[in-house]
């Protein structure tokens, strides 16, 4: 007899994402629906609360989300599918990521969004109305170990144009759901791996970082990263910029770009090496990078970091303005000086001339 459980949880993760508008301030201001995963047969744990299957190459399975209503009035509700990726602060997001997509890592061979369909991704929900969604898993024909991650983000549907006649502030609250997927053709365990692909002047929410492109290559997670780098100059083991950051994760097949902040300080032109130590639960790695930095990248870089100490341009008038002074100043006592010597030449060349001297 199937096996059949309903997990009543927010799903691993309940995200908040907040958008901003210009003009006036939306919010929804309360959930008006609760997500639920149904666990197969083929679940290989099911206590947990994401979809982990352990499939046979070329077979094929139907999962369901069910999702209930707790609206008293229709609903729609919106199911978008995405590939694991990992965001620029180590963490692993199921569902897309607007306002930061990123391109598909070239190690993905077998994608999530290529394996699973859905009939449908607009769902309208009556009130207080539980609806089941049947996604179709297709597992490619070809034989691999390790993982293929990805998942879904769950949001309501609403007018925002609506909602902002309704209110006076300026942002909108959205809540969704995200349901992690991990698939699998087995249990054999893989290798980790960890590349250092680039390193790099850069920019981060309008400051300068210096840019470190890491890449999981593997069909596996990295779990709990402890990163460590600091820049040096090419020809010394001076630190002039560093980061440490603790329990990052990794998606499989995934890249994302490790920040080195430099805290409101300039960029300078020349070489610099790049050290990195990455300790995780299963791997431990090490990377020098040598990498240059044009002065005509460091001066537009630095013109455009909003966190720069710059000195206003009334200090530089004040200051050219006291050093015009200062020069006036000795000019006219040096000035003052000669034209008196001068004046008592003159007088006494005057008296001689009357005295017949």
């Amino acid at each position: 007899m199937k096996k059949e459980k309903i997990i009543k949880m927010a799903i691993l993760a309940l995200c908040l994402i907040s958008i901003g508008f210009i003009g006036n301030k939306v919010q929804a201001s309360e959930m008006k629906f609760g997500v639920n995963i149904i666990l197969p047969e083929n679940q290989r744990n099911d206590i947990v609360g994401y979809f982990d299957l352990l499939m046979a190459p070329g077979t094929q399975q139907v999962i369901e989300i069910e999702l209930v209503s707790v609206s008293d009035e229709p609903i729609t509700v919106l199911i978008e599918m995405a590939n694991a990726v990992t965001d620029s602060a180590g963490v692993v997001h199921y569902q897309p990521q607007q306002g930061r997509e990123t391109s598909r890592d070239d190690t993905l061979v077998y994608a999530f969004k290529d394996m699973a369909t859905m009939e449908r991704s607009r769902i309208q929900l009556q009130p207080r109305e539980t609806v089941r969604i049947p996604i179709t898993i297709r597992m490619p024909e070809e034989p691999f170990d390790g993982v293929v991650a990805g998942g879904f983000g769950i949001t309501q549907e609403f007018d925002i144009e609506a909602a902002r006649e309704e209110t006076d502030e300026m942002i909108i609250h959205v809540f969704s759901f995200e349901v992690p997927v991990i698939i699998r053709q087995n249990e054999t365990r893989i290798s980790p791996d960890l590349e250092l692909l680039d390193a790099y002047a850069s920019q981060r929410n309008w400051r300068n970082i210096v840019a470190a492109h890491l890449q999981n290559p593997e069909r596996m997670f990295i779990n709990q990263m402890n990163i460590y780098a600091r820049v040096t100059p090419a020809n010394s083991n001076e630190t002039l910029y560093e980061q440490f950051v603790e329990s990052r994760q990794m998606a499989p097949n995934s890249n994302f770009i490790f920040a080195i902040p430099l805290n409101g300080e300039r960029f300078t032109s020349g070489d610099f090496l790049l050290h990195m130590e990455v300790d995780s639960d299963n791997g431990r790695w090490s990377f020098v990078r040598e990498f240059h930095i044009t002065a005509e990248q460091a001066r537009t870089l630095n013109e455009m970091d909003v966190s720069i100490v710059r000195t206003p341009l009334w200090i530089f008038i004040a200051a050219g303005g006291g050093v015009l002074f200062v020069v006036f100043v000795t000019y006219m006592a040096i000035f003052k000086r000669k034209s008196k010597k001068t004046t008592e030449n003159a007088v006494n060349e005057l008296l001689r001339q009357i005295r017949g001297e």
